[in-house]
């Protein structure tokens, strides 16, 4: 599991980026990304999402998004992402659908 804290922005995306590789590299089937903790994502946050989803998708892997409503749920509903990222509001909801 990865856990993020504060902002995914064009400042800190490459950062993201480097942590999610680690992230893929370090797990066999599925990677967790726990996004409770982030006040704001842009679209180049959004980007590395579909990016390692993408990737972890061509291995048989799969990617499962933790984020609770708030501004960052607000935006990847709006992008309509939600269902490719594979989102959920906590952990425990995450653990029943897995």
């Amino acid at each position: 599991m990865l856990t993020v804290v504060g902002e995914i922005d064009l400042a800190t995306t490459a950062a993201f980026r480097d942590a999610l590789q680690a992230a893929v590299l370090a797990v066999e089937r599925e990677v967790w990304i726990d996004l409770t903790r982030v006040d704001f994502m842009d679209s180049t946050g959004l980007h590395a999402l579909l990016a390692v989803r993408q990737a972890l998708e061509c291995d048989g892997r799969a990617l499962t998004v933790i984020v609770p409503d708030g501004s960052v749920r607000r935006t990847i509903e709006l992008t309509g992402l939600e269902p490719l990222l594979n989102v959920h509001s906590d952990r425990e909801s995450a653990n029943r659908d897995s």
